[in-house]
C-alpha cells in the first residue's frame, strides 16, 4: 500500500497542467503520463533485462544495493526509477545515459556527491534525494530543465549552487534539514509552489526570494531568525507559512495583507503581542502561537469567522478578550500553562486542552 500510494503522488504530478518544453528523442520518446501510469512495474533488474524494449518503470526499492549495475543503461525507455533505501554510497555516470527518465528516487542512501552527468536526464520531472549524506550538488543540476519536484531534506548541505535558479519549472523545493547559512539571490522560479527551508541556520533571506508570487507554502522554523524576512508580506498566494522556533520578537502589522492565509505556525518565539490586523487574515484556519510571551489577545482576533485551531498554551494569559464567543468555528483551543486562575470547562463543541 505504501507504495501503491507513492505511485499515485509522482504521477499525478506528471498530469500537473503546466507543461515545460522538451527535446524529443527519437523512437525512445517517453510515454504519455496515462500510459506511463499503465505501464508494468518491474522489480526486478533481471527481469527487467530480459525484455528491456518493455521496462518504463523499474522498483529496485529496499534491496541492499551497494552500487548500481552498469547494464541499467539498457534501459533506454525507462522513465521511473526508484531506488529508495539501498546503500548507494556512489551514481555512476552511465546514469546520465537514461535520456527518459522522469522520476528518480534516491531517498535514504548514502550518496555524498552526485555525477556532473545528472545533468543529462532533460525530461526529469522528479529527483528525490532525501536522507542522503550529500554535501555539495553539481552545478550541471542547473540543466534539468523540466524538473518540477526536488527534494533535499536531510543531507548535509552548506549552500546550493547558483545553477539551482535555472530550474524554470521547479515547483517544489525541499531543502530542509540541511546546514543553509544563506539562500540564492538569483531565485526566480516563478512556477514556485512549495518552499521548504526548515531546520538550517539560516539568520536572514534574500528579498528577491519574495518575487516568487506564486509560492503558496513556506516553512522556515527551527532557524535563526530574529526578524520577519520584509518580503514575505508581498506574497499574495500565501497559504501556508510557518516560522516556528526562531528568535523572533515581534509579528508586523503587515500579517494583515496576507489575505489568503490559512495556516500560521509561530510558536516557541518571543512575541510578546499579536497586531490588531491579524483580525484581517479572514481565511485563517490554524493559528499557533503557544511558546511565546503573548499576555493578552485583540478583540480583533475575533474576526477569523473560519478559525478551527487556536494554540494559546504556555503564554502569560490571563483572560480571552471580549467577542471571542463569534469563534464558532472553533474546534480546538490550547490554553493550558497560562495564568487563568480556572481553565473553562466548555467553550461550545471546542475541545480545551
Amino acid at each position: 500500500m505504501k507504495k501503491f500510494n507513492s505511485y499515485l503522488f509522482f504521477f499525478f504530478l506528471l498530469t500537473i497542467a503546466f507543461v515545460c518544453q522538451q527535446n524529443a528523442f527519437g523512437q525512445n520518446k517517453p510515454l504519455s503520463a496515462k500510459d506511463l501510469y499503465a505501464a508494468k512495474v518491474y522489480t526486478s533488474l533481471a527481469e527487467a533485462l530480459e525484455e528491456p524494449d518493455k521496462v518504463y518503470k523499474l522498483d529496485i526499492a529496499y534491496c541492499s544495493l551497494s552500487e548500481l549495475p552498469s547494464e541499467i543503461v539498457e534501459l533506454k525507455k525507462l522513465q521511473v526509477l526508484y531506488l529508495s533505501e539501498n546503500k548507494l554510497t556512489r551514481l555512476p555516470k552511465e546514469i546520465g545515459e537514461l535520456k527518459n527518465l522522469q522520476i528518480l528516487q534516491l531517498d535514504d542512501n548514502k550518496l555524498t556527491t552526485l555525477p556532473p552527468e545528472i545533468g543529462q536526464l532533460h525530461y526529469l520531472q522528479t529527483l528525490g534525494l532525501q536522507k542522503n549524506k550529500i554535501k555539495k550538488l553539481p552545478p550541471e543540476i542547473g540543466n534539468l530543465i523540466n524538473l518540477q519536484v526536488l527534494l533535499l531534506s536531510e543531507n548535509q548541505l552548506t549552500a546550493l549552487p547558483v545553477e539551482l535558479t535555472k530550474l524554470q519549472c521547479l515547483q517544489q523545493l525541499d531543502v530542509s534539514f540541511n546546514q543553509l547559512t544563506s539562500f540564492p539571490a538569483q531565485a526566480k522560479w516563478t512556477t514556485l509552489d512549495i518552499l521548504m527551508l526548515a531546520n538550517n541556520k539560516l539568520t536572514t533571506l534574500p528579498n528577491e526570494l519574495f518575487r516568487l508570487k506564486g509560492l503558496e507554502e513556506l516553512y522556515l522554523d527551527d532557524n535563526d531568525l530574529s526578524a520577519f524576512p520584509a518580503g514575505i508580506w508581498e506574497l499574495p498566494s500565501l497559504k501556508v507559512f510557518s516560522c516556528a522556533n526562531n528568535q523572533l520578537s515581534a509579528l508586523p502589522v503587515q500579517i494583515g495583507k496576507l489575505l489568503n492565509l490559512t495556516k500560521l505556525y509561530v510558536s516557541k518565539n518571543k512575541i510578546p503581542i499579536l497586531p490588531t490586523e491579524i483580525g484581517g487574515l479572514i481565511n485563517l484556519q490554524i493559528l499557533d502561537c503557544s511558546y511565546n510571551f503573548l499576555s493578552a489577545l485583540p478583540p480583533e482576533i475575533s474576526r477569523l469567522q473560519k478559525l478551527t485551531d487556536l494554540n494559546l498554551k504556555y503564554n502569560k494569559l490571563s483572560a480571552l478578550p471580549i467577542g471571542f464567543g463569534k469563534l464558532t468555528k472553533l474546534q480546538t483551543l490550547g490554553l493550558k500553562n497560562n495564568l487563568f486562575g480556572v481553565l473553562p470547562e466548555n467553550f461550545g463543541k471546542t475541545q480545551i486542552y
